[in-house]
């Protein structure tokens, strides 16, 4: 049986002399491992299509764990991230976390819609990035299951940081208005990282452990001094 759908590619691994097995977020059936024969092979263009982060369409043959790839069409590809390498860790950072997160085979059909919406605005510019990796963190713990309280926090009688959490609590397109009132408040944005990466450290995963956020550490880090 032959299954079609659009998904995010997470990660690619070489197999054999000219092929490719890569992971990827599918819309319609979650995580899965597909293997691209010949991806390698001049005479095509897959492993250019099949790069993590791109947005793929992809036909495959639904028999066994390790899916066979029969057709692949580029649906998106996000240049402009590409091009800052703040915005490609964290663009490594949102695949890395679904990747690490989401149970195979299991479908998160909001969490996918968000993500691709997500890497779209990246690309886009228009909106801070930290406010959007803080509104992705926030969704996809409650997505998986570990949604974040804030009245359970030590800030919860901060009412900026009630107000901006709530604020991203609503459909992604607000933080256009977000972004306008918080992006002069840096210090309230790094108080909400700090509430989400501790919840995230007790209930899912040490952020720290998670090589693009280190990376992205070290980018500011050099700026700073």
């Amino acid at each position: 049986m032959f299954i079609s759908t659009d998904a995010i590619v997470l990660k690619n691994t070489p197999y054999k002399e000219s092929s490719i097995i890569s992971r990827l977020f599918t819309r319609e059936s979650g995580k899965i491992s597909t293997i691209f024969k010949g991806a390698k092979k001049n005479k095509n263009n897959i492993a250019g299509i099949i790069e993590p982060g791109n947005i793929i369409n992809i036909t495959f043959y639904n028999k066994s764990n390790l899916k066979i790839a029969k057709e692949t069409k580029l649906m998106q590809t996000h240049y402009s991230s590409r091009k800052i390498l703040i915005h490609y860790y964290y663009t490594m950072a949102i695949i890395s976390l679904i990747d690490k997160l989401c149970m195979d085979h299991e479908r998160y059909t909001t969490l996918y819609d968000l993500s691709v919406d997500i890497l779209e605005k990246m690309d886009e510019q228009k909106i801070d990035i930290e406010i959007l990796f803080i509104y992705f963190l926030l969704h996809l713990n409650k997505q998986i299951g570990y949604e974040l309280n804030i009245i359970n926090s030590k800030e919860s009688d901060n009412a900026d940081i009630t107000i901006f959490f709530n604020q991203l609590n609503n459909p992604i397109d607000i933080l256009y208005d977000v972004d306008m009132d918080m992006i002069r408040k840096i210090d309230l944005i790094n108080k909400l990282k700090v509430i989400i990466y501790r919840h995230m450290k007790h209930h899912v995963i040490d952020l720290n452990d998670v090589h693009a956020i280190n990376m992205l550490k070290d980018i500011k880090n050099e700026r700073n001094s």
